[in-house]
């Protein structure tokens, strides 16, 4: 795990430091400040809610527009922050998001969108479930290993 963080460290040095945030997989400016107009962020803490005020209209079009492909019905869809997940689906196929879900880039995105919506039709990672996904996104598996990349924002703005 240590290896992965320091592969991060070198490939987005500003994005470890807090200094860029990543914005559908794009490095942007991260700027810190007490007041005025538009959206700010007082600490790091807050960048996940920023991302989401930024992303989260984007994102939420990105998942209405793989329900209606994959032809599933879900229940309500909201974001939050966790140290370990980046989605969970419940048992009224209600789906919750990790705001830091918004960070990554678009192909992995759509990965994590199809991967949870799939969780309404199929309760478990079985072969059904598998084989559901990938009749949307043929090169899941390698979707999932790239997403596993990523895992360092997770935790980074925890601190």
């Amino acid at each position: 795990r240590l290896r992965r963080a320091e592969a991060w460290e070198d490939r987005f040095p500003e994005v470890m430091h807090c200094q860029t945030v990543l914005l559908f997989g794009k490095e942007r400016p991260l700027t810190f400040v007490r007041g005025g107009k538009g959206v700010f962020v007082r600490n790091k803490r807050g960048v996940p809610r920023a991302v989401e005020a930024l992303c989260g209209e984007a994102f939420l079009q990105m998942v209405a527009q793989w329900k209606e492909r994959m032809g599933v019905v879900c229940g309500t869809i909201s974001f939050q922050y966790a140290k370990t997940l980046w989605g969970t689906c419940d048992a009224e196929c209600n789906l919750r998001f990790n705001r830091a879900a918004m960070m990554l880039p678009p192909e992995l995105c759509d990965y994590l969108i199809v991967h949870e919506l799939a969780h309404c039709n199929f309760r478990n990672h079985g072969e059904g479930f598998h084989r559901f996904v990938a009749r949307f996104l043929p090169d899941e598996r390698e979707r999932g290993k790239k997403l596993a990349e990523y895992s360092f924002l997770l935790s980074i703005y925890r601190e």
